[in-house]
């Protein structure tokens, strides 16, 4: 098991060359709270807590909006490659 760290590197190169960019605020948004859930998660980069995924409403719940607001915002993000699915559907940060 990864060492958990107390910190999230950002890259600001990175992060300001890449296609979030064009993705409005609330999708901006989204991106770094799942960034900031799969750093705590029990397997570093992942959306799952001991090999199951954690569910969109856990995330709705931490940003306090419905879930198919998530949803929505979610798609973009998939969409440009900054969070992928593994074959059994848990979401990571390539």
């Amino acid at each position: 098991m990864v060492s958990k760290l107390p910190y999230l590197p950002i890259y600001f190169g990175d992060h300001y060359k890449s296609d979030i960019q064009f993705c409005s605020l609330a999708v901006r948004g989204l991106y770094l709270e799942l960034k900031l859930i799969m750093a705590e998660s029990t397997r570093y980069g992942f959306l799952e807590k001991n090999g199951e995924a954690i569910p969109l409403e856990y995330v709705a719940q931490k940003m306090r909006s419905p879930v198919e607001e998530i949803d929505a915002h979610l798609l973009p993000l998939v969409s440009i490659g900054l969070v992928k699915r593994s074959p059994n559907g848990i979401l990571y940060s390539p």
